[in-house]
């Protein structure tokens, strides 16, 4: 019989917060890679930086899903995007005396005298998503931030022609995703004639990319395009254009269902699809090849693809 995946979580809430954003979409299984030992045995602990982001949910059913097939006994942990709950929940798999630890944190320093404590007494660290400032990571799972960034400028230089004003909004100050989806769009608009006017956080989160939309909107009569480093700030900025009657070229990151629909619709220009599921099930996946002391690279990268009005489905 399996184990019960172990649900640390207040579930009343949670399935209040999060009914309107998960997809019924079933999660395709793919296939297993064959490893030394299938153990039974494993205890693996699981911290997401805030399960009201549909993208980490859907990474959470990744883990959830693979951890299944391992027949894992699976911890998981909601920080709420707070450091402190998050070192908190550290010291509670420490305790537990997990073997593994999954980790997608809130920000890249705060975790790290907690891993090298975790490592101390012999568990091993596998992040997702964000990179975390420490050398005693075993393996960092994530997308190919930098070269989303770069899809992201291509498709903005070639509907803006070459020439134009470009908004960025940024997420989270210090998050390693933000620095790295900014680094490779602003290195494809550089020495060209599409000019970014201006950059603002907005903290990876819908009300706040609309609220700082609309004051850029007041500010600048000449936006043509925003690159906003996650699909919830876009789809606020997009609210933010479409109530001001504005034409401006909207575009994404991440994928998710919401964005999705808008660009089908035409009326937001693309999204940087990343396969949030994915990198959850990779996390387990390199967390059972740890265990058995396979090979692993020290970044393992989930492929991402670019999502506009005529790709097809």
């Amino acid at each position: 019989m399996k184990k019960h995946v172990s649900i640390l979580l207040m579930i009343v809430l949670l399935s209040v917060f999060l009914g309107g954003c998960t997809s019924e979409v079933p999660i395709e299984a793919a296939p297993v890679e064959p490893v030394v030992d299938q153990r039974q045995d494993v205890k693996v602990g699981v911290i997401i930086s805030t399960l009201l982001n549909p993208f980490f949910v859907d990474v959470k059913d990744g883990l959830v899903f693979e951890a299944d097939q391992y027949n894992l006994d699976l911890v998981l942990l909601d920080s709420r995007d707070d450091s402190q709950l998050e070192k908190s929940h550290m010291q509670t798999l420490i305790n537990e005396k997990v073997d593994a630890i999954v980790l997608n944190a809130t920000d890249p320093d705060a975790p790290v005298s907690m891993i090298e404590e975790a490592v101390k007494v012999g568990i091993k660290v596998v992040t997702i998503d964000r990179v975390i400032n420490s050398d005693k990571v075993s393996v960092h799972v994530t997308s190919d931030n930098y070269t989303g960034g770069k899809l992201a400028g291509h498709f903005v230089l070639e509907q803006l022609e070459g020439k134009g004003h470009v908004v960025e909004l940024l997420g989270i100050d210090g998050a390693s995703v933000d620095g790295e989806r900014g680094a490779g769009f602003q290195h494809v608009l550089n020495g060209s004639e599409v000019e970014i006017i201006e950059m603002q956080r907005a903290d990876f989160d819908r009300l706040k990319g609309q609220s700082v939309m609309e004051d850029l909107l007041q500010k600048y009569a000449n936006i043509d395009a925003v690159f906003a480093h996650n699909d919830e700030m876009a789809l606020g900025a997009l609210k933010a254009v479409t109530q001001a009657n504005r034409k401006i070229v909207v575009v994404g990151f991440d994928g998710i269902d919401d964005a999705v629909i808008a660009v089908q619709d035409g009326s937001m220009g693309a999204t940087i699809a990343q396969q949030p599921k994915e990198i959850g099930i990779e996390g387990i996946r390199t967390v059972m090849k740890l265990m058995n002391n396979e090979s692993v690279d020290e970044t393992v990268y989930v492929p991402l693809k670019l999502i506009t009005s005529l790709t097809n489905e």
